[in-house]
């Protein structure tokens, strides 16, 4: 596993600037393929590559590097709160958006 390529804290209720996003994660990709890693898939800190907008960026610039992986969380329980629910369903459909630009997405995730 490779360093995750965003580490962007803005608002998860759509108050994220696209351009300053884009501009952020480029830096980043830049400097982890300037050091010579290969990024072997797109992650974020806390999902928020999951996020309408931004997972479109991410998937952009993965595609443009040659990263044809990103991982997206998996919610499982009987007992889900609001904000698991809402990221059931943001990661479900980012799946099926990565999926149909041919990225490779886990059919599992376990976090710690």
């Amino acid at each position: 596993m490779l360093p995750c390529l965003i580490a962007v804290g803005e608002d998860a209720a759509g108050g994220h600037d696209l351009d300053e996003v884009r501009a952020e994660l480029s830096a980043q990709l830049a400097k982890i393929l300037s050091a010579g890693v290969k990024p072997s898939h797109s992650d974020s800190h806390q999902h928020i590559h999951t996020l309408p907008g931004i997972l479109d960026v991410v998937l952009e610039l993965s595609e443009r590097a040659g990263i044809k992986a990103v991982r997206m969380p998996l919610v499982e329980g009987v007992s889900l709160s609001a904000g698991k629910i809402g990221l059931k369903v943001l990661a479900a459909s980012g799946k099926r958006k990565a999926k149909r630009r041919a990225f490779t997405v886990p059919d599992n995730f376990r976090g710690l």
